[in-house]
């Protein structure tokens, strides 16, 4: 049988689209074999907190994966958190002029009101900040002009000056001693502040910048210590921020921990007990980072203490009912210093 010019090219085409669908069909089957079900979110490492001790070894060797919060096909046999209160912190920005509302915060600061304290030491602080005279709101607006984001720094500038308007200086140096006497109260916004201030800026603003070297280093180590006991007093009560800040201390400041306490059991158990309550992704990726990074590193005998105290301190969080975020409005908290 003779074929035409025709015939011959609708053939060709056949086979063609034979063979294309044949490879397509070989290819989805790979990839299903090779990649299994997928998830509406990218799946993160997570290695089992629960591995005997005795088999840390396989266990690092064998990380399994587990999805990220709010994913549906999250392990539901796994234990979920009691049910807890997401305290807010006071919002603390005001309007219209500080001196407008001084005085009725410190009255009710004066009663016991611990919100309006923290909202007295964050104003007092930005008033700090804030040019005293014409002559220095000039000079902050002459160095505002070398910057790259020099208009909104000039704004700034100039919204502090307006807002601290016939703010005494002891009013505005006043901060440090507000926040100070809430983290004495255990306020936990306050044991959140205190506990990050740099030694540094501690030292300036308490006047003791000035102290002979072995006196200041004295102070400043005790500072140390207060601060760090203000972050696990501050974790104890549901911040999570505190126990961000306390997994980092913990795994690079050893000699804050009590005698014979393992820092990698200490900082694995913050991170733990981290992992277990956050909601957001980004504190619980960060701290699935700080987790991995810890299990290289720590022994069997480290790991089973890390265990035994992310329970003790679950337990302890959730009996107190409540937690603070560590992240507001997309961006970590905000601390002042």
């Amino acid at each position: 049988m003779k074929y035409t010019g025709g015939d011959v090219y609708k053939r060709t085409l056949l086979v063609i689209a034979c063979l294309v669908f044949a490879g397509l069909a070989i290819m989805t089957g790979l990839n299903q074999w090779g990649n299994g079900p997928t998830s509406k979110h990218a799946s993160v490492e997570q290695r089992d907190p629960e591995i005997p001790h005795s088999s840390i070894s396989a266990a690092k060797q064998t990380a399994k994966f587990s999805d990220t919060p709010g994913d549906e096909s999250a392990d539901k046999s796994k234990p979920q958190p009691t049910h807890m209160d997401w305290i807010s912190r006071p919002n603390w920005q005001l309007s219209g002029l500080y001196r407008e509302h001084i005085d009725e915060l410190k009255l009710r600061f004066a009663q016991g009101d611990q919100r309006a304290g923290f909202i007295l030491a964050a104003n007092a602080l930005r008033c700090n900040r804030a040019a005293s005279s014409q002559e220095q709101l000039e000079q902050k607006i002459q160095r505002a002009t070398e910057y790259v984001d020099a208009q909104a720094t000039i704004d700034r500038e100039m919204n502090r000056f307006e807002f601290c308007q016939g703010i005494e200086l002891s009013e505005r140096q006043a901060h440090l001693d507000y926040f100070s006497t809430l983290a004495a109260s255990g306020y936990v916004p306050a044991l959140e502040v205190i506990g990050s201030i740099p030694d540094k800026l501690y030292m300036q603003y308490s006047h003791q910048a000035d102290l002979p070297r072995d006196e200041y280093i004295a102070r400043r180590d005790a500072f140390q210590k207060q601060k760090y006991g203000y972050l696990n007093q501050a974790a104890s009560q549901g911040s999570l921020y505190a126990l961000q800040r306390l997994s980092y201390i913990n795994s690079h400041q050893p000699d804050l921990l009590e005698p014979g306490q393992s820092s990698v059991s200490v900082a694995l158990a913050n991170t733990m007990t981290l992992l277990h309550f956050s909601q957001d992704n980004t504190t619980y990726n960060r701290a699935q980072f700080q987790q991995n990074r810890l299990y290289d590193m720590v022994s069997a005998e480290e790991l089973e203490t890390a265990q035994q105290l992310s329970k003790q301190f679950v337990d302890k969080i959730e009996n107190s009912g409540q937690l603070y975020t560590a992240m507001e409005n997309d961006k970590s908290v905000f601390t002042f210093y």
